[in-house]
């Protein structure tokens, strides 16, 4: 959560004082290109715009039949927010008037219907003039309805329409992307025609289709009713694909990927083919053409190419074809990744085989072990190759490496006792070493579940495991490579064990929301196993290692519980600055919201302080026994620290918020606790372009969606919380 350098703030009357002014400001010299502006035109005389009507921010009033925008939505584009802003700046007509649509020329603008295609692809436009005319008027076709729907048999196949039905004033156009689409490329059936259901012609739905309109009495108005025809249909893919599998780049139409052709099955296939190009170390040349598979394998004088005149009977892949004459086989390393050199590239004669060289290594690292997996085709690692493949083509292989061991320390975190680094392998169970010290109890948190778990390692390296979650809902875990495991040391005495107890109350009903049923199941039998063992040590009073034995054997039934988030985290938008802001005050968020923040609803769920009270077994002066409370929280304090020079704000553990404190921020307070063993796993990203930078809690999804657009998943892309969805 930031926002841009130096950003001013100030309170919010009645609100916490986490929460940020809903305008900010950019530092000068902060670079930044002026915003866009747009023109709206209307007659003036049917349609104005009225300057004592409240404007929408960005609005200029420049007369009754014109109004300025400054792009308020999406930068440099018309957009439905702009649209949006100039319609509310227009004086009231609807009584008698509709507006049937923004044009630019005689081509309708799209922002309005689009949502993010804001217009239409071969318009830019800037300057739009409003359509209009009496809705309701069986004289004159002054406005009249276009509606699409599918002809009588084919319900089957959904149109992808953009609206349903549009008004048009007498004398305009449908463009083209206000026509329905075949919702489906692979469903067999393909979009054809229009015809009109007033005669049962077939028509060109981009022509002025105003005559055909007729009077609806129960509609009250001019409607026309265009239907859907289709034929049987099949797809031609023009393959982006080197098919000799040079290194070099193909485009189709100007783009490295596939075009997908949905055309009639059993015809001609009709249409122009795309144009396909080969790039490679500067050069760049035109494609003889596209052949299927076997087609291109021949000589160049003895294909059949593909060409519209080609009939299509079924699915069909095409590649852009030229001859090919190199056989080369390379193999690749990284050797900035600890990897050995590469084995020397090999000449291959066409339809000989590559010799296997020898594996190559890669060095450890800190916390991971390494060996070699085998060669593959792509680096990524997913197709292996196998050496006794006849080389047709270029090859490259790529090495692919996986961890073999994986290092966990155990700090026991007091005196000179050394930590102690263990080396797991795929399969071994996970073992906690066992620390001792003297009038202690030694517990690992929620971490205790971890003992006696079968360990597996996942194609991060890191170590996987099976838990339950209740329910008999099972997922899988990690634990990171070169994860420290500290040991908590609680005094075993008492009042230690007292609190220990109440922690958890085992006296709730089976409604209650705390934990999940299961898991709340097993600890009420946990503490009837721990109740016994109490009785069992309890004659002659208990030694300071029976203390010990008790806290120990309750830690660790408390160590499963599965806790519920029953609180909501709201996160809200400031689109002025980038920042997100995450609350579980209600009122907070929706006054932010008010403030021209975007509410983005709640993302989690999480853990609000919670406490259970116990009886301290001290009496006061009248004899009754006194009662404290103890904090009833099994997951660990979230708190939020604020950067005073960039207007961030960060959700993170103590431990870093008191680093940050020493360096300028101020540590605020806990916002909420995690959820032990919570469902929802919260990754932290941010964006390295703004001076904050500007930092996020999301999924793991939404991350990655976020980091093909140049922002960083934060922690080595490692979960940073537990909550709850």
């Amino acid at each position: 959560m930031t926002g841009n350098t130096k950003v001013w703030r100030a309170p919010l009357a009645g609100l916490a004082s986490l929460a940020m002014i809903a305008t900010m400001g950019v530092a000068a010299g902060t670079a930044a290109a002026a915003p866009k502006t747009f023109t709206f035109n209307v007659d003036g005389v049917n349609l104005k715009f009225d300057k004592d009507r409240a404007q929408a921010a960005g609005v200029k009033f420049d007369s009754e039949k014109q109004v300025t925008i400054t792009d308020g939505g999406t930068a440099d584009v018309l957009d439905a927010a702009d649209v949006n802003a100039a319609k509310s700046a227009l004086a009231d007509y609807n009584a008698v008037y509709t507006l049937t649509g923004w044009y630019d020329g005689s081509t309708a603008v799209a922002a309005e219907y689009k949502g993010a295609v804001y217009t239409d692809p071969d318009t830019k436009a800037t300057s739009v003039t409003a359509h209009y005319g009496r809705l309701r008027n069986n004289n004159a076709k002054d406005v009249y309805t276009v509606s699409f729907a599918n002809a009588a048999g084919e319900t089957a196949h959904a149109l992808n329409a953009v609206s349903t039905s549009w008004h048009l004033l007498s004398g305009d156009k449908l463009a083209s992307w206000q026509l329905p689409t075949d919702g489906s490329a692979t469903d067999g059936r393909l979009l054809s025609s229009w015809t009109s259901t007033t005669d049962g012609e077939k028509v060109d739905p981009t022509a002025d289709l105003s005559g055909k309109a007729t009077w609806s009495q129960n509609e009250n108005q001019w409607t026309l009713l265009l239907t859907a025809g289709y034929v049987d249909s099949t797809t031609v893919t023009f393959s982006n694909t080197d098919f000799w599998s040079e290194g070099r780049t193909v485009k189709i139409d100007g783009k490295a990927q596939n075009k997908v052709v949905e055309t009639a099955k059993g015809e001609k296939y009709g249409k122009d083919l795309p144009k396909a190009t080969f790039e490679k170390g500067g050069q760049k040349w035109v494609a003889a053409g596209f052949a299927t598979a076997d087609e291109a394998k021949k000589a160049a004088d003895k294909r059949n190419l593909f060409s519209k005149d080609t009939q299509v009977d079924g699915p069909t892949t095409l590649y852009a074809v030229s001859p090919s004459e190199y056989f080369t086989v390379t193999f690749h390393t990284d050797e900035s990744k600890d990897e050995s050199k590469a084995p020397d590239a090999q000449d291959v004669v066409k339809n000989g085989t590559a010799t296997k060289p020898a594996d190559p290594t890669k060095k450890a690292n800190a916390s991971q072990k390494y060996v070699f997996s085998g060669w593959t085709t792509d680096q990524a690692g997913k197709k292996s190759f196998d050496f006794s493949t006849k080389i047709t083509a270029n090859t490259d292989l790529y090495a692919q490496f996986k961890v073999s061991e994986v290092k966990v320390t155990f700090d026991p975190g007091y005196g000179k006792e050394p930590v102690v680094d263990t080396w797991f392998k795929d399969g071994d169970t996970f073992k906690f070493p066992a620390f001792t010290r003297d009038g202690y109890a030694l517990t690992w948190g929620a971490d205790a579940l971890l003992d006696g778990k079968k360990l597996s390692i996942n194609n991060s390296g890191d170590l996987g495991y099976i838990i339950s979650t209740g329910e008999d809902v099972d997922k899988t875990n990690f634990i990171a490579a070169g994860k420290t495991f500290t040991a908590t040391w609680t005094k075993a005495d008492p009042e230690t064990l007292t609190k220990l107890e109440a922690k958890v109350n085992e006296n709730l009903g089976d409604d209650q929301d705390w934990y999940t049923a299961d898991s709340y199941k097993q600890y009420k039998a946990d503490y009837e196993d721990y109740l016994a063992k109490k009785a069992e040590l309890a004659n002659g009073g208990y030694t300071k290692d029976e203390y010990s034995t008790l806290i120990s054997q309750l830690s660790a039934a408390q160590a499963k519980l599965v806790e519920v988030g029953n609180t909501n985290l709201y996160r809200v938008y400031n689109p002025n600055n980038g920042d997100h802001y995450f609350t579980t005050d209600k009122v907070e968020a929706t006054r932010l919201v008010q403030l021209g923040w975007k509410g983005e609803g709640v993302k989690y769920h999480v853990v609000a302080a919670r406490s259970n009270s116990y009886n301290t077994g001290v009496k006061d002066d009248e004899g009754k026994y006194i009662y404290d409370s103890v904090s009833a929280n099994l997951g660990t304090a979230v708190w939020s620290v604020y950067n005073p020079n960039t207007g961030e704000h960060l959700l993170t553990f103590e431990g870093e918020a008191n680093v940050l404190a020493k360096s300028g921020w101020v540590k605020e307070d806990i916002k909420f606790y995690t959820s032990q063993h919570g469902d929802a796993a919260v990754v932290r990203v941010y964006n390295p372009n703004t001076q904050g930078p500007a930092h996020v809690y999301t999924n793991g999804g939404e991350a990655s969606v976020l980091a093909s657009l140049g922002w960083k998943i934060d922690n080595n892309a490692k979960p940073v919380f537990t909550l709850s969805k």
